[in-house]
């Protein structure tokens, strides 16, 4: 049952970072004793999202309280959310800053945004049924804040595609030079060809961060 999976995905991301702020607390804590390998590490960490974790529990009691009433919990928005915090959490697993961008009445520019050595990338997050990614997917807000952004010297905005139990980063260029030419939608195989898989998306993030370290 996709609600109980989903609350399972939000409980557990909870708990990991209720046990991030404990250890962040403790840390903090042997820092301000002049400790001095504890203050390093501390100065290191990020600070924990106290809101993080009442968003996660206000959204399982949400959900609770509808699968009571008999009602449908899940719509393609909560959906999409999990997936974002899930890619996320990727991405804060090997080495970045990253962040999930909340929506407002005039949509979100992106999904996620997300920094490492120095360099900061942006994504909208796709996940998608059978296979093939449609075009129409691409909200015109997207487009137009993945163009400008691109467009004022940032890196090219990527959209980050899970289909058939994979995750593809494919750079919105290619998904708009695809929707110019007259595609409505992109195949499974498409994507894996002008795209990457994330495990190859960070190896090459990995080998160009090693580049850069040698050239300071």
């Amino acid at each position: 049952m996709k609600e109980i999976e989903f609350m399972q995905l939000l409980l557990e991301d909870a708990k990991q970072e209720l046990e991030y702020k404990n250890m962040f607390d403790e840390a903090q804590e042997l820092a301000n004793i002049k400790d001095q390998e504890a203050y390093d590490r501390w100065l290191g960490m990020r600070s924990p999202s106290v809101a993080r974790i009442e968003d996660d529990m206000r959204m399982i009691r949400r959900i609770s309280l509808q699968l009571e009433k008999g009602g449908e919990a899940m719509s393609n928005k909560s959906i999409g959310t999990a997936f974002e915090r899930e890619f996320s959490q990727m991405l804060s697993d090997n080495g970045f800053w990253a962040h999930c961008l909340k929506d407002n009445q005039n949509g979100q520019p992106f999904d996620v945004i997300a920094a490492r050595d120095g360099a900061t990338y942006v994504f909208d997050c796709k996940d998608c049924q059978g296979d093939a990614f449609p075009l129409s997917r691409i909200e015109e807000n997207q487009h137009n804040a993945m163009t400008l952004w691109s467009m004022t010297g940032n890196r090219q905005g990527l959209f980050v595609v899970r289909i058939q139990e994979t995750v593809i980063i494919v750079p919105h260029r290619m998904l708009t030079i695809m929707k110019e030419n007259g595609s409505k939608q992109v195949r499974y195989k498409e994507l894996l060809r002008c795209g990457r898989t994330f495990n190859q998306w960070m190896e090459h993030q990995n080998k160009l961060d090693k580049q850069v370290t040698q050239c300071r």
